[in-house]
This record gives structure tokens, C-alpha cells and sequence, in this order.
């Protein structure tokens, strides 16, 4: 699936390698959104997103020279350096905004998201249903200190996290009541990178020359990534025969039952009250599609009224912004 946006004699690739477009936009470091990372020559990124995408994953990024004409970066609010894309056309003075993976509620490591007027918007569709509704955040940081406060007089506390984001969150989260978690060395990694960026986040790294052992034989914090939560929790069980209680926090965690001690739903991802809240305030006139829901948003959209379609699709499209070639597309999700 070829997608680009093209405006003011360029074109710009959203979230992928493509070929013809001048420009690879990358709207956050998540490895399913840089794909672009390693072999273009002209990246538009935020200056947080390069950074984090060179210290974590050693690849360098060949950012562009000058922003192109019409294009501006918005915050997302997903993760820190998240960006949204705007481009507006010189001779129509339409608009377009492409949101990549965005929260509207406030994140602890992220820039709130910007939402300005737009003609059309392209947005993630990663919690299509209506049904689904996350919790009060808020309440779900302080089900997560409570429960931390209280399983530590118990054992010992595993959560389970993504590398980028979600794992600083949580230390975020953990740092407000005193605890400072021990991280894996991926995790520490990638922590380090945002306080390079002027986080501030406190935390334990067993791979670190000063860290204190004796710690391992306590009650202790861990985050670790998400693939090896359970091998990691039953180590450390055997290791020093107490208890372990495992954790994840996502928004997953309001659909799926996972196999842990308790599931929080904290998500760095709109679910579809938030997405209803950012089309109205951008007064966009057109809506795109696109992500693993695409189909059934845009289906649930069109039953409110708006004009929706999944991005990509074969539908004649009126703006002269989007350029699409539904007939490459990989049939993938």
C-alpha cells in the first residue's frame, strides 16, 4: 500500500518507506511507524524522535534540511517526540493533518496534543469501538500506586512494557510515591535516552556499576519488557523464594484478559470517545482511516454523519493532498 501526501511540489511518505516521495515523514520512534529510519535520505521527524530512534535502536537518521513549504509538526501526545503532520496546500489553502498514533488525555511523558483546523484528517483507528472506554487516567495512575504501595509488603512487583514509553510512564507513575523501579537493560537504555532529552526519571538499572545488589533479595520494583515478564518473574521467584506479582498496563487491558496478577488499562492510544472529540474540534470536512480498525471506524463514522473511508481504499478521493495506490496494497492489517 503506496500512501503519501503530496502538496507544494513534494510528496511525503507517512510512517513508511515509499517510493517517489521526496520526504519520509516518521511520526514517533515505535518500530512499526520508522520504517523509513534506515534507508532515507530526507527523514521529517521531531528532534525527540530522531534522538530517541539513534539512541535506542542505533540507527542513524538522515533528517531533512529545511521543513518543507506548508508542512508543520503537532504534537501527538502518544510518547515523547510523538508528532502529527500538517500540511497545507499553497494554491487550494486546504488542509490536511495526518495524526499518526495520538492521546488526548495527558500523558506525564509527552507534550499534550495539539489540534488545530483542518479540511481533512487522517487519523489512527487502534480502538475503533465505541463500547470501549478507557477509565478516568488518573484513577488508573493511583489503582497502580496503591497497588504497588500495598503487593510490596508481599513480594516482589513485575510489570510488563513496551521498550519506548510505556516503561517510562510507569517510572513516571512509580517515581511520585518514592519507588524507584529496577529496569532491564533494554529499559534502562531507553530511559536514559529520555532523561537525555530532560525527563528526569529516577530508576534502578542492574547493569549499572553503582546499583546495589542487596536489592535483588528485597522487595523490589522491576520493569521489564513485555516478551519476558514471565520468564523474568519466575527467576526472581526462584531466586529468592518470595512471592511475584505481575502487572501490565495497556489499553489492550480493556478488552483481553492477560495472564498476569492484575491488568491496568493505561493506554498511550485514543480510544473512540477521544477520537469523536478530536474530529469535532478540528472541524475536518473529510475523515481517513487508518490502522488495524480502519474498516469499522470509518463504517461507525459514516453511520454519524461524517464523510469516512479507510485510507487507501479505491474510492475516488476529492482532495488533491492524497495520493493513494490501493493497488499495491499487501492485504495485511
Amino acid at each position: 500500500m503506496t500512501f503519501t501526501i503530496s502538496a507544494n511540489g513534494y510528496s511525503i511518505s507517512l510512517d513508511s518507506k515509499e517510493s517517489g516521495a521526496d520526504i519520509d515523514f516518521i511520526s514517533h520512534a515505535h518500530t512499526d511507524h520508522m520504517g523509513a529510519a534506515r534507508s532515507s535520505a530526507s527523514v521529517l521527524s521531531s528532534r525527540e524522535t530522531s534522538y530517541l530512534i539513534e539512541k535506542t535502536y542505533g540507527i542513524k537518521v538522515n533528517a531533512c534540511k529545511d521543513m518543507p513549504e506548508g508542512v508543520k509538526l503537532l504534537d501527538a501526545g502518544h510518547m515523547l517526540g510523538s508528532s502529527q503532520l500538517s500540511v497545507t496546500d499553497n494554491e487550494t489553502c486546504s488542509r490536511i493533518v495526518y495524526t499518526g498514533d495520538y492521546l488526548l488525555q495527558r500523558s506525564r511523558v509527552a507534550n499534550p496534543i495539539a489540534i488545530e483546523d483542518a479540511d481533512t484528517v487522517i487519523i489512527d483507528s487502534t480502538y475503533p469501538d465505541p463500547k470501549i472506554e478507557f477509565e478516568d487516567r488518573e484513577e488508573v495512575e493511583r489503582s497502580i500506586q496503591l497497588w504497588a504501595r500495598t503487593k510490596l509488603k508481599a513480594g516482589t512487583l513485575l510489570f510488563g512494557a513496551y521498550t519506548l514509553g510505556k516503561s517510562q510512564e510507569l517510572v513516571a507513575i512509580l517515581n511520585e510515591i518514592g519507588i524507584e523501579p529496577i529496569m532491564s537493560k533494554k529499559l534502562a537504555m531507553a530511559t536514559d535516552a529520555y532523561n537525555d532529552l530532560g525527563m528526569g526519571l529516577r530508576y534502578q538499572s542492574v547493569y549499572s556499576e553503582d546499583f546495589n545488589r542487596s536489592l535483588i533479595s528485597e522487595n523490589e520494583v522491576g520493569i521489564v519488557e513485555s516478551n519476558s515478564l514471565e520468564k523474568v518473574a519466575t527467576m526472581l521467584s526462584g531466586l529468592n523464594g518470595r512471592r511475584v506479582y505481575t502487572a501490565v498496563a495497556t489499553g489492550f487491558a480493556a478488552i483481553f484478559k492477560f495472564n498476569t496478577d492484575v491488568q491496568f488499562q493505561l493506554s498511550d492510544h485514543a480510544d473512540f470517545r477521544q477520537c469523536m472529540e478530536y474530529i469535532e474540534r478540528s472541524k475536518a470536512k473529510r475523515v481517513f482511516t487508518r490502522g488495524g480498525g480502519a474498516k469499522a471506524l470509518a463504517a461507525t463514522l459514516r453511520r454519524r454523519g461524517y464523510e469516512a473511508e479507510v485510507y487507501g481504499a479505491s474510492t475516488a478521493l476529492s482532495s488533491n493532498l492524497v495520493r493513494t495506490d490501493a493497488s499495491k496494497a499487501s492485504g495485511g492489517d
